[in-house]
């Protein structure tokens, strides 16, 4: 939308865009802080398991 002529420059298309980049940052830091959470919790490192796709079998 900022890139058409209809909303060049309108504040809230900028403040739309600002607050959808730090709802994402927000959610991925939610994100991470939940996989240490979980890696802890099951004394598993998950964080490898995402990246070769081996888990430990219970």
């Amino acid at each position: 939308m900022m890139t058409t002529n209809a909303f060049w420059g309108v504040e809230w298309v900028e403040e739309a865009h600002e607050a959808a980049a730090f709802a994402t940052l927000g959610l991925i830091v939610l994100h991470v802080a939940g996989v240490i959470l979980a890696s802890f919790e099951h004394r598993e490192n998950l964080v490898a398991a995402m990246f070769n796709g081996r888990k430990r079998r219970d």
